[in-house]
């Protein structure tokens, strides 16, 4: 197993502890709603379980993913991974939320995973396209295209001298 560098409160937990604050301040402002209290009292119990799970199996699984994503130079993927977390946590206590700190942690695995095979499929996508033969492929239909272009305008041209020579 690889040497952890990240405790699972600096991968995940903090963004759960952030959003219970958060919540905390709305139901402050909200005192009325017991929706924001009870949500950021969800979130706290979160932050607590993922904290005991500091150096599991799962932990390592996500560690390893945010390398690859580290490596792989996908920012845009864990920007997205970090929007999608953030949002999901906003959900606790109102239309969704996750019963325990391992059931949200293989959430944000699954999440890593998802991002990573669309910017693998991505990569392949564009590799695809710059192969010889895609390359071939594109020129075709780009001189086929010019050729289609200047039928179609030797066409109207033919119609308008014809259409000018029964108008006279």
């Amino acid at each position: 197993m690889k040497e952890l560098h990240l405790n699972i409160e600096e991968v995940i937990g903090l963004h759960v502890q952030e959003i219970a604050e958060w919540r905390w301040c709305k139901a402050k402002e909200f005192p009325e709603d017991p929706r924001n209290r009870e949500a950021a009292e969800e979130l706290e119990r979160l932050a607590a379980e993922i904290a005991q799970l500091n150096g599991s199996e799962l932990h390592h699984r996500i560690l390893e993913l945010t390398d690859i994503v580290s490596e792989q130079g996908a920012d845009d993927e864990a920007i997205d991974t970090i929007e999608s977390t953030e949002a999901e946590l906003r959900r606790v206590g109102f239309s969704g939320g996750f019963r325990t700190g391992v059931e949200l942690l293989e959430w944000y695995q699954n999440e890593l995973e998802d991002r990573l095979r669309d910017s693998i499929d991505d990569v392949d996508d564009a590799e695809a396209r710059s192969t010889p033969e895609a390359m071939a492929a594109e020129q075709a239909v780009k001189v086929a295209q010019q050729v289609y272009e200047g039928v179609v305008k030797e066409a109207r041209a033919k119609m308008r001298k014809h259409r000018m020579s029964h108008r006279r």
